[in-house]
């Protein structure tokens, strides 16, 4: 054999075994039952009536004047107002995961973008601790046809920037506005809101910055926490999981290198997630000028904050969309700046904006998904290869 036969040997072999590596890691997408599909549609309306039912045991014992309450004047222009500022939050969003889907693949795909910004809201609200959005992301964007480190890479690199984004604007309303917390209600509510919200959100951010910029963090981080997983029984195979964690550990660094090396798009997308994630919190402006008229900017200021704070208790509460501990820190917070039967209101208000609002964009995505599409052999259509639908 010649040293070219024995290099084509030698290629093929190594083709091998990337094409079972790569099966290693596909997503197995469940066979289509008409029960699957017609619970996929329910659940939303599952969690809906369970946000009632939380938002009316908060509210029960709280001696509210349920006739003061229906006769309470809302001008509904505000409230349209809130609705399309949640569409132009979307349109950053989307307009982000576009940009890094063009820099992770080479190409942008509005359609795909758009899907998986109106996903990954659904999942976050349908989700225990909001948890959902982003496994959601991976498994629809795999499911279109992009291959999994490519979809890896989409997810991960959007939601690190997102979550600097996010720290971006949240460390500018605490730095400028904490110093006001003491008019705001709630007591220790307001302090424990305070403590626990911005360490928690200050972990969670660093830690995702350490496992995208560095090597030594998430490697010895992810080696004990699969011997401890591995010991307890929850992992049966040691070895294959840490193949799968090198993998996507691997996956955040290319990413993560592919965005920095264009500092104009790390810089412009983390800065657009950043006034997105205000225009989000600026929604409670609207509902209390629908309530109260346009607030003057010492109130838009406590308004900021309050909200703020209230954004920040969403991750550690374990029912979907952060339901029931959400309503009870703005009760808390607010209900002296709203008034008595106006904070009910304005609570009610704000779940259709920040929740309900986001059940409605991707229920049709939804049914859509469930009912339409037909992944071919290992989830990738056939009429939409790999190089085609990025």
């Amino acid at each position: 054999m010649d040293i070219s036969d024995e290099t084509n040997s030698h290629g093929k072999r190594k083709k091998r075994r990337n094409r079972k590596k790569d099966l290693e890691f596909q997503i197995h997408f469940p066979p289509n039952r008409t029960w699957r599909k017609a619970f996929s549609i329910a659940f939303p309306f599952i969690n809906m009536a369970l946000a009632g039912l939380v938002i009316w045991l908060t509210m029960r014992g709280e001696g509210i004047d349920w006739g003061g309450l229906v006769r309470t004047n809302i001008n509904w222009g505000w409230i349209v107002g809130a609705i399309l500022l949640v569409y132009v939050v979307a349109g950053f969003s989307i307009l982000q995961m576009w940009a890094i889907m063009r820099v992770t693949t080479g190409k942008g795909n509005w359609r795909l973008a758009t899907e998986a910004n109106f996903l990954e809201r659904f999942w976050t609200m349908m989700t225990p601790f909001m948890s959902g959005g982003r496994p959601y992301q991976i498994y629809h964007l795999h499911k279109s046809g992009l291959s999994m480190g490519k979809t890896t890479s989409i997810v991960v690199s959007n939601f690190i920037v997102g979550r600097i984004g996010f720290q971006i604007t949240n460390g500018l309303v605490l730095a400028f506005l904490l110093f006001r917390v003491g008019e705001l209600d709630g007591g220790n509510v307001v302090t424990s809101t305070i403590i626990i919200g911005i360490a928690y959100a200050l972990l969670l951010t660093t830690g995702f910055i350490l496992m995208a910029f560095t090597r030594f963090v998430p490697e010895k981080t992810s080696k004990l926490s699969i011997y401890l997983l591995f010991k307890v029984k929850i992992i049966k195979n040691r070895q294959r999981a840490t193949d799968a964690t090198e993998e996507t550990l691997w996956t955040y660094r290319v990413a993560m290198r592919k965005l920095l090396r264009r500092p104009y798009i790390f810089a412009g997308t983390t800065l657009l997630h950043a006034a997105g994630y205000f225009l989000h919190l600026f929604k409670i402006v609207f509902i209390y000028a629908a309530l109260w008229g346009f607030p003057d900017w010492s109130t838009i200021g406590l308004l900021l904050l309050g909200i703020t704070l209230v954004e920040n208790t969403a991750a550690f509460v374990p029912l979907p969309g952060g339901t029931g501990g959400m309503e009870i820190f703005f009760l808390s917070i607010f209900a002296t700046l709203f008034g008595g039967a106006e904070v009910v209101v304005a609570v009610v208000l704000w779940k259709i904006v920040s929740y309900v609002i986001h059940m409605i964009n991707g229920l049709p995505v939804i049914m859509y998904d469930s009912w339409k599409r037909k992944p071919a052999k290992n989830g990738i259509p056939e009429s939409a290869p790999e190089h085609t639908s990025t």
